[in-house]
């Protein structure tokens, strides 16, 4: 057998002394790396959660459409129109005022809605989804003063009545813009009283708004049967019918 020394005996100290630290390098080694690991982790599900909202968000855009009115057959956008649309996305989106280039953009948005063929409107309420220009729009009549800019909220309340009416009622409801009609039959603007009552026909003409209790529970909070039953009796012919509608 090994005899063991003094000289052996201090030789193993430092070799258990060594080992021990060698551990602990490596536990720390370890720690270490699986702190790396869990902030690796963490940012993936945080990349994927993220990825997941925007797709739920987009998934939910696309669902706001009236598929019940869409066409089996639909038409692609017309040449040019994908980026007309997008042009005024950016407007609203950047420049959200009563400016001349918002003032455009608006136009060219109510236009495009007035002159879609029927087969077009599907492909045209995907892109408005997926570009959100609706609630820009609907922000936008919502805090600018009709008073001074008379001219810029009827063609924005113009572009939502026909967006209700080609199938898009449910975008105008989920950007808020029921609210924003409802809110405009307190007008003392003809022009805005008309399109108002317009608007609320084609978004109740809309099954997935009518079933909707959230939209009825409004209604009845801001009797809006009697004010439009108040306007049926207004002194312009073209109120009165837009009311009696």
């Amino acid at each position: 057998p090994r005899r063991w020394s003094p000289r052996s005996e201090n030789t193993l100290q430092r070799a258990l002394a060594a080992r021990v630290k060698a551990d602990a390098l490596t536990f720390a080694t370890r720690w270490r790396a699986s702190v790396v690991l869990q902030a690796a982790a963490r940012r993936r599900l945080g990349v994927r959660a993220a990825n997941a909202l925007r797709w739920r968000e987009r998934a939910e855009s696309e669902a706001a459409i009236d598929t019940e009115s869409e066409d089996l057959a639909a038409q692609p956008l017309a040449e040019g129109l994908e980026e007309t649309l997008v042009a005024v996305a950016d407007r609203l989106h950047s420049a959200c005022d009563a400016s001349a280039g918002t003032k455009a953009a608006v136009s060219e948005l109510a236009h495009v809605l007035s002159e879609v063929e029927d087969g077009a409107c599907p492909a045209l309420l995907r892109a408005l989804a997926r570009l959100d220009v609706v609630r820009p729009l609907v922000r936008l009549l919502s805090t600018v003063e009709p008073g001074v800019h008379a001219h810029l909220v009827h063609i924005g309340l113009s572009a939502l009545v026909n967006l209700a009416d080609i199938g898009g009622a449910l975008l105008v409801r989920k950007a808020n813009g029921l609210e924003l009609l409802l809110a405009s039959l307190e007008s003392g603007d003809e022009s805005v009283l008309f399109l108002a009552a317009a608007g609320l026909q084609n978004m109740l003409s809309t099954p997935q708004v009518m079933r909707d209790k959230d939209v009825m529970a409004k209604l009845v909070r801001c009797d809006a049967e009697g004010v439009l039953k108040h306007l049926c009796a207004h002194a312009n012919a073209s109120v009165r019918r837009s009311a009696a509608g």
